[in-house]
């Protein structure tokens, strides 16, 4: 008898040992920011630091979002309160910006101001678009416009804009840009952009049989990712290197954190975190009474504000979560906001 209660105070021991702690948190701690209703859909820092949120009812800073009348801050062009798909910014922290309804128009916001007309503004600059374009800008004052299979790059202080040939049979989905190179991802290929010394360098055909829209993410080695469904792709040593999710959901967004690691998001199952060679070292999903965890499974994007050292999560169904170790909540809402810019 002695013997077997030997054993059984060994067997607790060791379940005690390798059972997991499942009353502490995760390791990464998300704080939250109630976006009263109102979907994120796109998180920006411009060259000023202001921190800008395209949300489904119109583009507004994160402390006005924060305030209790966010809709009080709507401005008097119907362009900017009108549900925002995305943001890119200049040197001068002027903002291009493309709403739900696929109008692109240039924000001023030192000066309230925004130019409604880009389509006039832009044949001034030998740049025909029709339909559904896209235009978008980067921080050494570079803009791009593709509108079907017509690609248009506008160098800085440039009279004319230059136009990138590209295959009749091909359309260009997204542009993103990694200091002095630029990727154009069209419906088949990738290409890479020298902005340095205004030339092509290579065009890299996609991998087959699968839609990528306008899926590609550059981390900060300079390697591109692109992704369709549960899949995302790496090119590395001059091919596309696969990895696949142990999940059926589709991917939504990919972002680099300051740790080096690769935060995939997810339609409906969490965060996936993996290192930069596509190894998974966790998954993050929603566990209902945990205040430092994902607020819901359904993630609709992902945006990295190196600046502020801030990884930012917006929900589907709305909300905003953060990871950061840089500042604590009541910080958050000191970002300077468009009313304390002196005006020009």
């Amino acid at each position: 008898m002695r013997l077997n209660h030997v054993y059984f105070i060994l067997l607790l021991l060791l379940a005690s040992i390798s059972l997991p702690a499942t009353n502490h948190p995760s390791p990464i701690q998300l704080q939250h920011v109630n976006t009263k209703g109102y979907v994120v859909r796109v998180v920006y820092r411009d060259v000023n630091g202001i921190l800008w949120l395209g949300t489904t009812s119109g583009l507004v800073t994160l402390p006005q979002l924060a305030s209790r009348n966010p809709s009080a801050y709507h401005r008097t062009m119907p362009e900017p309160n009108t549900s925002v798909r995305d943001i890119s910014g200049d040197s001068q922290g002027r903002m291009w910006i493309k709403t739900h309804y696929n109008v692109n128009y240039l924000y001023d916001p030192r000066k309230c101001d925004a130019v409604e007309d880009t389509p006039a503004m832009l044949l001034q600059k030998g740049i025909k678009v029709e339909g559904e374009y896209t235009v978008a800008a980067d921080t050494l004052d570079n803009v791009w416009v593709y509108c079907a299979n017509r690609f248009y790059w506008l160098p800085k202080d440039a009279a004319k804009a230059r136009q990138i040939a590209i295959a009749s049979h091909e359309q260009i989905l997204k542009v993103v840009v990694d200091g002095q190179r630029a990727i154009a991802m069209s419906t088949k290929a990738c290409y890479t952009i020298d902005t340095k010394n205004w030339r092509m360098l290579r065009r890299v055909p996609l991998p087959e049989g699968h839609n990528f829209r306008d899926h590609i993410y550059f981390t900060g080695d300079g390697t591109p990712w692109i992704w369709a469904s549960n899949k995302l792709w790496r090119y590395e040593g001059g091919q596309w290197v696969m990895t696949v999710l142990n999940s059926s959901s589709d991917i939504t967004a990919v972002a680099q954190d300051a740790d080096k690691r690769l935060w995939i998001s997810c339609q409906s199952d969490g965060i996936f975190i993996s290192d930069l060679r596509g190894n998974m070292l966790s998954h993050m999903l929603h566990i209902p009474g945990n205040p430092y965890g994902l607020q819901s499974n359904r993630v609709e994007n992902l945006s990295y504000d190196d600046i502020g050292n801030i990884m930012w999560i917006a929900y589907t169904k709305g909300g905003l979560s953060l990871h950061t170790t840089n500042h604590t909540p009541a910080q958050l809402h000191t970002i300077q906001t468009p009313s304390s810019i002196t005006q020009q």
